[in-house]
């Protein structure tokens, strides 16, 4: 359950070419060297892209998260995917951060990460083909407690964030464990119930929002605006035929866009 934040970025020269783009699908080195930076990043950044306790109910096996630090070429199942499309576009999709992330911390995570990559010139293990969930490889933390542990004993994170960060946002996650380990059963039961009736909500706006990404390439398509977002094609469509493409009203789709 949850929403992802997956970032897209390249990196731009001094004359404003992408350094990522080699003419072909397979990109240049140096974007073999930023993907290498944040796989080494990764298992110890995992608490700037999954800081709640929540967070780690989205990163399950087979649930569309990833969760093995891996990357492949268009593989959704990999941590780190790049995109098919014009070599100019080449791009790295980094895909951990949950949609409750601080941004300004989780960026600061995945370009410093890159960053250290392309300084070091490291290349990255073999890209996964196939099903990297049901590959032997090694994975983020699986909880909050070690995310927590793994942040404060690392020791690449120091390379790209201040030590006065990572000690405060270590002894801010100990505090919130530390009181969340306090509810009683009455409170715990009461944050039971309410979850479930909020599951049961996105569970519903889940399956249309499932029906809308399905259709969405014919409608796209058929509205012949490719090039703009889906909020600016919305607003020059009649309401009858969004819903009659997509099986949504624009209402049912801001509620969507609302949650997250």
């Amino acid at each position: 359950s949850g929403s992802g934040l997956h970032t897209h970025f390249s990196v731009i020269d001094e004359k404003g070419d992408n350094i990522f783009d080699s003419g072909g699908p397979k990109g240049t080195a140096q974007l073999r060297h930023a993907v290498a930076g944040c796989l080494a990043a990764m298992h110890d950044s995992t608490l700037l892209f999954a800081p709640h306790l929540n967070s780690y109910e989205r990163l399950v096996p087979g649930r569309h998260a990833p969760t093995a630090i891996s990357w492949g070429y268009e593989n959704r199942t990999a941590a780190i995917r790049i995109p098919a499309g014009n070599p100019a576009a080449r791009r790295i999709e980094h895909r951990v951060a949950g949609g409750d992330v601080n941004p300004y911390l989780m960026l600061a995570a995945i370009l410093g990460a890159a960053l250290t990559g392309l300084e070091d010139e490291v290349e990255p293990p073999p890209a996964v083909t196939g099903n990297a969930y049901a590959m032997d490889l090694p994975q983020i933390p699986a909880s909050w407690e070690a995310a927590i542990d793994a942040f404060e004993n690392s020791d690449i994170l120091y390379r790209f964030l201040p030590k006065e960060l990572i000690r405060n946002m270590v002894q801010t996650k100990r505090q919130e464990l530390h009181y969340i380990a306090e509810l009683s059963p009455e409170e715990r039961q009461q944050l039971t119930k309410e979850e479930k009736e909020y599951k049961t909500k996105r569970k519903e706006i889940q399956e249309k929002l499932i029906k809308l990404a399905t259709r969405l390439p014919v409608f796209m398509y058929l509205t012949d605006y490719r090039e703009r977002t889906l909020r600016d094609v919305i607003t020059k469509l009649e309401p009858g035929l969004f819903k009659k493409v997509t099986g949504l009203t624009v209402e049912d789709f801001e509620l969507l866009v609302g949650l997250g």
